[in-house]
């Protein structure tokens, strides 16, 4: 379990009885001495940071009020200390807060704030802070949204990569944005990840998919995708990807931002959704993009946004040996 959030179990939650309107109880966060992990008088998670604000572009950021976080600056707090007893700081800090009652949420707050901080040099400055809360209120917005994608997409994407014959690799490959051509991208190598629920191979592709720029090599990896009460939850795949990235900040942060624009609003259900993990691995099969079934690459004037559903049955998977040593991607995803 992540650092911050086993401290944030750890805290009790402040007395009510203060007459001091932001009282917290909080712990120093270890190397990071500017910032101090609390929790409210009502269990919510909050982050305070105190930072030197002489020398600055800017003397305060601006202050961030959305549904389930609160940004504030230059806000005097009183943080009664765990681990030292009787023990009071009375400062002004800024203070990134989660404003939710849900546990699912405090964590996914800490687990971004944990990734976040560790981006950020112990000696933090006004600047540093306030592209952070950007950061924060970007993810915290699109936690509003509609979903982006299929939690059945997702799942596929997240398994392709935790099973990978070198994850590390594929999780610097995955695309930045949902709305990228294809799903994976390093050097001249594409791979596209298509799932199917029904046990057929039979999968969409956009037009400008199915013909890649010259010079451009795409594998399209094909998974059979089924729930199954006591199958791998999104949630699990989610957190392995989190483990692969390690201590890799900006990884971290990229698979939050990845997940979270693909869920939206649905993220904490979407977490609990199972597929049947054996199905995927025994029936996940590769297929060169230029050998399967297409409609023409030459559209009547006009007509554009074609797309069509393509049935890779009709196609031969490819020798996955063969495909590994043309270079690195292939190399990365290509397993067993």
């Amino acid at each position: 379990m992540n650092e911050l959030v086993l401290l944030f179990n750890g805290l009790q939650t402040p007395s009510s009885g203060s007459d001091f309107p932001e009282t917290f109880s909080g712990i120093q966060i270890p190397s990071r001495p500017s910032w101090h992990l609390c929790k409210d008088r009502y269990g919510r998670p909050a982050l305070l940071v105190s930072i030197p604000t002489e020398g600055s572009r800017i003397n305060t950021p601006p202050s961030i009020a959305l549904e389930n976080l609160r940004v504030e600056h230059n806000i005097q707090c009183r943080i009664a200390q765990a681990k030292k007893q009787g023990d009071i700081i009375i400062r002004h800090f800024s203070i990134l807060q989660c404003l939710s009652d849900e546990r699912a949420l405090h964590e996914y707050f800490l687990l971004t704030m944990s990734a976040i901080i560790k981006s950020l040099p112990e000696a933090l400055s006004v600047d540093q802070l306030s592209d952070t809360v950007d950061v924060l209120a970007d993810l915290f917005h699109t936690l509003q949204q509609a979903p982006k994608q299929s939690v059945q997409g997702l799942w596929a994407e997240l398994f392709v990569i935790a099973f990978a014959q070198l994850p590390e690799v594929m999780l610097q490959a995955w695309h930045d944005n949902t709305d990228e051509r294809y799903d994976f991208s390093l050097g001249a190598q594409r791979v596209e990840v298509k799932s199917s629920g029904d046990r057929t191979r039979r999968h969409h592709f956009a037009l400008e998919q199915a013909y890649p720029p010259t010079g451009t090599d795409v594998l399209v990896a094909s998974i059979l995708v089924e729930q199954a009460a006591n199958g791998m939850a999104l949630g699990e795949l989610w957190d392995k990807v989190r483990e692969i990235a390690g201590a890799d900040s900006d990884l971290l942060l990229k698979v939050e931002s990845i997940c979270i624009n693909a869920l939206g609003a649905s993220w904490s259900t979407a977490r609990s959704k199972r597929y049947d993990r054996y199905l995927a691995e025994q029936s996940l099969l590769c297929f060169d993009i230029r050998s399967m079934p297409r409609v023409s690459e030459d559209q009547p004037h006009g007509i554009t946004d074609v797309r069509f559903r393509a049935d890779l049955s009709f196609s031969r998977p490819i020798d996955k040996y063969s495909y590994r040593g043309l270079g690195p991607l292939f190399n990365a995803c290509l397993t067993g």
